[in-house]
């Protein structure tokens, strides 16, 4: 079986090399299929969490083999207030990262650091340079929630309880006490069901934005029912938080189409009224009796969530900080310390407590005061940069608006949900599709200038040299 699967990696990590474009999507496949090849294999090896590294580093690889040396101003080429913080964060990570091999000896978690920190804007430039029209980023978009959707739908079997080795959680696995019982944490296909809530929420989340951009009624009820089905799958991973990132795009997606009157958030409403149905059939139909009252429970506990979304943010997001000063003061102590996975090579608690499950708390403890600081800076550059994209192209493209639109709200709604808790914004197909959402925004005014979106108040008349 392992002979089987190196020579699928070695298969894959070539074709990326040869066709960097392909190899994008290759790297998509490679990041939904590490954890049941990690699963099916003796010893369920740590290594399989870093296979997409691999795949997307291939691919980068690939990219400069055609294209040749690159930049880092595709991010700011359009909006130079950027420059300066993507610098000073990059230089703030790798400073820290040279602190936590001098403080601790470990150049894995400086590694583990670095990739943590800065992988996002390896993706994004992938992805600037992949998209050269909005159907390009549709084509992406379909992909990733056609394979989301099938992982998702695999929670289910674990709630079922079908006794397969894939369907098992990685490690000695999560245990909820709630509502006076113990409720199971199913992470179906994926390893844990933290990334499994994940990948389930955003899977919706983008079903959501190609089912409103496109506007067709069978996309919208079939948008509908798609969400509905992986609503039930993150309620069943017992991670209720990730239903705060999908109640929050809802708005945030809703707010900003009426803004620009585009007159979607009706389409919402019709995929939130099918939604509702297909929960009451999946709760009185395809699980009757005592899977039904078990459903119910998971249900219980996910709607719980909203209640206890300030508290928690409070409580978990911005305590964090002063727990992490408290801990190791405002200088930081390198970065990689606490990351996800940090902790089979001699990092996680044992160096620093808890603090680092929380995202404010874990920036502070890698980054120090000062990183926080430019990342809050860096991250408000972007939220500016994003609003003047979106105004433009409101402007004049209604469908591809709404698709522009919806992307940013996805990421908007990541926000919070890291600052509360940032465990699964350490696995590295999660920050390399965060990447590769910016991406396709920031890709937006050179879209523009190419053609296919006509604007008469471009700001820039004359093409970049990196284009």
């Amino acid at each position: 079986m392992f002979e089987i699967v190196l020579i699928l990696i070695v298969g894959g990590v070539i074709a990326s090399i040869i066709d960097w474009r392909s190899g994008v999507y290759l790297t998509v496949l490679a990041g939904f299929l590490q954890d049941p090849i990690r699963k099916i294999l003796p010893g369920e090896s740590v290594y399989f969490v870093i296979l997409v590294s691999v795949f997307v580093a291939a691919t980068f690889v690939g990219f400069l083999l055609r294209k040749g040396p690159i930049s880092l101003s595709p991010i700011y080429y359009w909006y130079p207030p950027l420059q300066l913080p993507v610098f000073l964060f990059i230089g703030i990570v790798g400073l820290q990262s040279i602190m936590t091999v001098v403080l601790w000896n470990n150049p894995i978690l400086a590694l583990l650091g670095l990739a943590s920190y800065l992988s996002p804007f390896a993706a994004l430039l992938l992805a600037f340079y992949l998209i050269r029209s909005v159907r390009d980023i549709e084509k992406f978009l379909i992909v990733y929630a056609a394979v989301g959707t099938l992982f998702g739908l695999s929670i289910f079997l674990s709630f079922l309880n079908i006794d397969w080795r894939v369907l098992r959680e990685v490690g000695e696995g999560i245990i909820i006490y709630d509502l006076g019982t113990i409720i199971t944490a199913n992470p179906g296909l994926m390893r844990s069901p933290e990334i499994a809530a994940w990948h389930s929420a955003t899977a919706a989340c983008v079903i959501a934005v190609l089912a409103t951009s496109r506007g067709t009624k069978s996309g919208v009820i079939t948008g509908g029912i798609l969400i509905a089905i992986l609503v039930a799958a993150i309620l069943m991973t017992g991670r209720r938080k990730m239903l705060m990132e999908l109640g929050l795009f809802i708005s945030i997606y809703s707010m900003v189409l009426l803004y620009f009157r585009r007159r979607m958030p009706a389409y919402l409403v019709v995929i939130a009224g099918v939604g509702v149905l297909a929960v009451w059939f999946a709760i009185e139909v395809v699980f009757p009796g005592g899977y039904g009252r078990e459903f119910e429970l998971y249900l219980q506990r996910g709607v719980s969530v909203f209640d206890e979304s300030l508290e928690r943010l409070t409580g978990l997001g911005i305590a964090s900080i002063k727990w992490a000063i408290n801990r190791v003061g405002i200088m930081g102590v390198g970065a990689g310390v606490s990351a996800q996975g940090s902790q089979y090579f001699g990092g996680g608690t044992v160096l620093v407590g808890g603090a680092g499950e929380a995202g404010l708390g874990r920036i502070v403890l890698e980054l120090g005061v000062i990183g926080l600081g430019i990342m809050i800076w860096l991250l408000i550059a972007f939220i500016r940069y994003l609003w003047l994209i979106i105004t433009e192209v409101s402007a004049f493209a209604p469908a591809p608006a709404r698709l522009i639109i919806g992307i940013a709200a996805i990421l908007v709604a990541n926000v919070p949900v890291f600052i509360v808790a940032a465990q699964a914004y350490g696995d590295p197909f999660v920050l390399l599709l965060v990447g590769w959402l910016l991406g396709f925004i920031l890709s937006v005014p050179r879209i523009m200038l190419n053609g296919e979106l006509q604007s008469t108040g471009s700001r820039d008349e004359h093409m970049p040299s990196f284009v």
